[in-house]
């Protein structure tokens, strides 16, 4: 072979093993990289694709469905109305870092009049209220809500906080004005190491046959370790019923409290 031919033999065995170096290189990366949680693909003991065993994601098999116990709408005034639905997580080990609802109201006629999208947490084996509050309606009179969670579910491992953990109480709640606009103050209590933050409070009035009367809801921003602060909550209107007992639920968000871990 000439110089001129080896050479050229040269060049071209260069630009090939850069080829094969830029082509295999990539290749083989990709198909010996170890198995994670993100790699559309089922392995490294996972129990689907990307869920289970390892994974923090779990799969549809391994959780149950959401269950809203009751939901309902509460006149406030005429054109007003407030909705509660209550649910429970029957998932002891799981949990949602975020979902989408929807609630519905319907007339007589079972007409949508309005409807209202929110999110929300669900902690693990969590029982709770979730509330819409002044909801315009206009003239037409609700009689009938609906509620339901939006499809697409992610749930994710997350064990049940410890007493010692989340150890927030409610203390010292009282009705008044029954007559004229009821109000109810309770003491909520976090007798946690740490400060709370972000506590959601719902109130329920039952009368006695267990039926709710009314439903409110408020925020706390923050209470300080061991520390308590006062929850107010008010109506415009008497109940329709004596009222005989009242839950009062506080809210954590336990993803939040725990940075997601």
């Amino acid at each position: 072979m000439s110089w001129a031919s080896q050479r050229k033999a040269a060049y071209f065995g260069g630009v090939f093993a850069l080829i094969a170096l830029a082509i295999g290189v990539p290749l083989f990366i990709y198909f010996n990289r170890a198995p994670s949680c993100t790699d559309a693909k089922q392995n490294g003991g996972e129990q689907g694709v990307d869920c289970g065993g390892s994974c923090k994601k779990l799969c549809t098999a391994q959780t149950k469905d959401l269950v809203i116990l009751w939901n309902r709408a509460f006149r406030v005034t005429d054109g007003a109305y407030d909705v509660l639905a209550m649910v429970t997580n029957p998932n002891l080990g799981a949990g949602l870092q975020s979902v989408l609802y929807r609630m519905e109201l319907y007339d007589e006629n079972n007409v949508l009049i309005t409807e209202k999208v929110g999110k929300t947490f669900v902690g693990p084996s969590e029982q709770f209220a979730i509330f819409e509050g002044g909801i315009k309606t206009g003239e037409r009179v609700p009689r009938r809500a609906f509620f339901e969670f939006e499809p697409g579910i992610v749930w994710e491992k997350k064990e049940v906080p410890s007493k010692d953990e989340l150890a927030i109480s409610v203390r010292d709640k009282a009705l008044s004005d029954l007559e004229t606009k009821p109000r109810l103050k309770a003491t909520i209590v976090n007798d946690t190491a740490f400060p709370v933050r972000d506590i959601v409070v719902t109130a329920i009035v039952y009368d006695t046959a267990d039926n709710a009367l009314g439903v409110s809801a408020t925020y706390i921003d923050e209470i300080s370790k061991n520390d308590a602060k006062q929850v107010f909550f008010t109506w415009q209107e008497p109940f329709s019923a004596t009222p005989v007992r009242v839950d009062v639920l506080p809210r954590v968000n336990v993803f939040e409290l725990y940075g997601g871990e």
